[in-house]
């Protein structure tokens, strides 16, 4: 059976179990309190729990959980038999992963939490690799005629312009770094895999989109990242524009993705969009877009147990609204041991 196939077989399956009750799994929950919460406060209306796993028992989001679900790490071996014995024994049928490290091993297996009753909210393995390589996110982008920062591979441009380079593998801004011209690149780079591209000074935009299960795309919601701190937007606001909705969605539907996904572009109405990244899980700062009406975990949820006009259909959208991320003190007692 195909990837592509698999993603299908699955949603058919899903939709079709018209099931009341849904219990959810957020895998490396860590800091994401409110999105626990945003799956909490759905599920109270069907009776389910929230279930979250984290490697470190202390990360703050699981005081939230229902239960925690204790996993080995997603490079192990034993990832897969243990995540498909929780999904049997706690009869879990959504799994939704938060973290890039893990989406390859979930897609893996993908097929057998299928089989012990659980959806696994992730794309294939090709669809992930797009979004891993940079390079290969720009050949996309340009054969779906979608610009993206002029990109160099091997060699620095001619001109002696401003410059971004960012490893061509990977996620996020680890690594990334700008130079003012070409002249400084040779001593800095090393022997690494990078891409070269010139630098945009323009507005940062994340688009938050949301696809059903057989990667059709639903809605999207764009906001401005206004503050950015080790690559998470900090500071955000909602400012819906046409364009980047719709090109966010394309971009979603060419790649493969599933679910919820967070594409990153350079944008302004006078200068244009230049895509830059596609990110196939909820974005750290994602929950804004759920707040502002994307409402995804609900819609999750309502694909898994069939209710796909609801989940179909779309919602309003509160454009200007902002979020700042602040810090929260929790104080805590061990759990009691049993």
């Amino acid at each position: 059976m195909n990837n592509e196939t698999l993603v299908r077989a699955a949603y058919v399956h899903a939709v079709g179990s018209g099931a009341d009750v849904v219990n959810v799994l957020l895998l490396s929950v860590s800091a994401k309190i409110s999105l626990v919460r945003a799956f909490r406060e759905v599920l109270a209306r069907y009776k389910g729990r929230v279930l979250g796993a984290d490697l470190d028992p202390r990360r703050p989001a699981l005081r939230y959980c229902d239960e925690l679900v204790k996993l080995p790490k997603s490079a192990s071996p034993d990832f897969g038999p243990a995540l498909v014995e929780a999904v049997r024994k706690r009869d879990i049928g959504l799994v939704v992963p938060t973290r890039d490290g893990e989406l390859a091993a979930l897609s893996s297996i993908a097929e057998a939490l299928d089989e012990a009753g659980a959806l696994a909210v992730v794309a294939a393995r090709e669809a992930l690799e797009i979004c891993r390589d940079k390079l290969r996110f720009v050949s996309l982008c340009a054969d779906l005629g979608l610009e993206t920062p002029p990109t160099y591979c091997d060699n620095p441009p001619a001109h002696d312009g401003p410059l971004f380079v960012r490893p061509r593998f990977g996620a996020g801004s680890k690594g990334a770094r700008a130079y003012s011209c070409a002249g400084h690149l040779e001593a800095e780079i090393g022997a690494d895999e990078f891409i070269i591209q010139d630098l945009v000074d323009l507005p940062e935009y994340s688009v938050d989109v949301l696809l059903d299960l057989a990667g059709r795309g639903l809605q999207a919601v764009s906001r401005r990242r206004l503050v950015v701190r080790n690559g998470e937007s900090a500071e955000t606001r909602v400012e819906m524009d046409d364009r980047l909705c719709e090109e966010g969605l394309q971009i979603a539907e060419a790649i493969g993705l599933v679910g919820p996904a967070v594409l990153q572009a350079f944008h302004s109405p006078d200068s244009g969009t230049y895509w830059i990244e596609a990110n196939a899980r909820f974005g750290g700062a994602s929950i804004l877009s759920i707040k502002a009406g994307l409402d995804s975990p609900r819609r999750l949820i309502q694909m898994a147990t069939g209710e796909m006009a609801e989940a179909t259909k779309k919602r309003a959208i509160q454009d200007g609204l902002f979020l700042r991320r602040n810090g929260e003190d929790t104080f805590t007692l061990p759990r009691t041991r049993q």
